[in-house]
This record gives structure tokens, sequence and C-alpha cells, in this order.
């Protein structure tokens, strides 16, 4: 018996829905793929800025530098002045000031105490010392003490004393009633409007009359 052409097209009928259900299955899997695919990117995208945002604001490591003992030695003895000790120092607001800046390789500290002594220290070792004996150089060191007075609002208290990271400088005060300190990076020093730009500024001048006067001092051991 032939089947009537009802019932083929009734059997082709029957076929129909499995190949669209293939093609949905098909379909399905695609989109699947797709998102996935756009999932995975994004999550890089997002590890790679909070890695970004890590190096450039998270918290960052203190920097290995090499620190000579002496250096260690010279730079404690300024953190520590006490009036008991020094008396001297008595009545004086602030008793001395260093500012530090931070190298790749190491930091430079300046330092200016209230009688005018003034000397610079490299964390590697060596520097200049006691160059607040000449006369250009003792004015600037007793003025960028008595500035630093009027910046102890903008300074916060402190009894740990850490080195600045590269291109950051710290200051520190010395008083009676502790030490303060303040931060920030060197190029935002620049800057007029920048709080500490005139401490800064004064710290320059200090160290262009310690140079001038270091050479002086070269000069007259070579004669």
């Amino acid at each position: 018996m032939i089947p009537s052409v009802s019932m083929r097209l009734q059997e082709n009928a029957e076929l129909i829905p499995n190949h669209k259900a293939n093609r949905t299955a098909s379909t399905r899997s695609g989109c699947l793929d797709v998102i996935l695919r756009e999932t995975m990117r994004n999550l890089i995208i997002m590890a790679t800025f909070f890695s970004i945002f890590t190096r450039l604001w998270g918290e960052q490591k203190p920097p290995v530098y090499e620190v000579a003992e002496i250096y260690t030695g010279l730079r404690s003895q300024v953190l520590n002045l006490d009036e008991k000790e020094s008396g001297w120092l008595k009545d004086k607001p602030v008793y001395a000031v260093l500012v530090e800046m931070g190298r790749p390789d190491g930091v430079i500290t300046v330092v200016a105490i209230a009688d005018g002594t003034a000397s610079l220290y490299f964390s590697k070792g060596g520097g200049m010392i006691g160059l607040g004996e000449h006369e250009n150089v003792r004015p600037k060191s007793v003025e960028l003490v008595n500035y630093s007075e009027s910046q102890l609002k903008n300074m916060d208290k402190v009894e740990d004393y850490p080195l600045p990271m590269p291109g950051e400088v710290r200051f520190y005060a010395v008083t009676p009633n502790g030490t303060f300190t303040a931060k920030t990076k060197e190029r935002e020093l620049e800057k007029p409007n920048n709080p500490l730009h005139k401490f800064y500024a004064q710290t320059h001048d200090l160290i262009t009359q310690m140079r001038i006067a270091d050479e002086i001092r070269q000069t007259e051991q070579e004669h």
C-alpha cells in the first residue's frame, strides 16, 4: 500500500521540530560562549585596573635604602634633641628641622638647628657637616627653624620617623611638645599654592648657602 501524500507530509512535519531544537540548542551554546568571553574580558579589564590603581594609590612598601651607621646616628641625635640635655634649647618653640628628600638610591637630609647649626647628610654616608659657623649659612638655618613654627598646623605629631619614598619629601620639626611631620610628592612642592611650598623653597635657599660655604672651606683647606 502506497502511503498517501497527507501521511508523508505528516511524517516530514514530525521531523521539523527536531531540526528546530538542534538549531535552538546550537544558538544557545553560541550565546553562552559569547557571554563567557565577554565576562572573561571584563574580569581581565577589572584586574588590570585594580593592579594599576593599587600601584598608584595603594599602600607602598618602605624603600630598602643603603643606610650608613653614621647617618642613622647623626639623624637620631637631631630627632631626639632635648632641652634637659641641651640647656640652650630652653624656650625655643622649635629645636630643629629636618627636611628629607627621597631619591632612587638614597635620602638627602638637610638639618637646621635653632642655634644656627646646619648640616646635610647622605643616607649612604658623607655630606656637609657643621656649616652653621659660616656667616652666610647661620641666618638661613635660623630662618628655616623659625619659619617651621608656622607650619606646625600643617604637620602631624609622630613617634616614628620613617625615611621618605623616592620622589617624596618629608619634613620633621622637633619641638618641646614632640616631633611633627608632613610629607608630599616633591613635584607638588614646586606649586606656589602648596602649603609647604615656602618651607621647601627656604630649605633650598639654605642648601645653596651651604654649598657656597663648603666651597669656601675647601678652598681655604687647599691653601
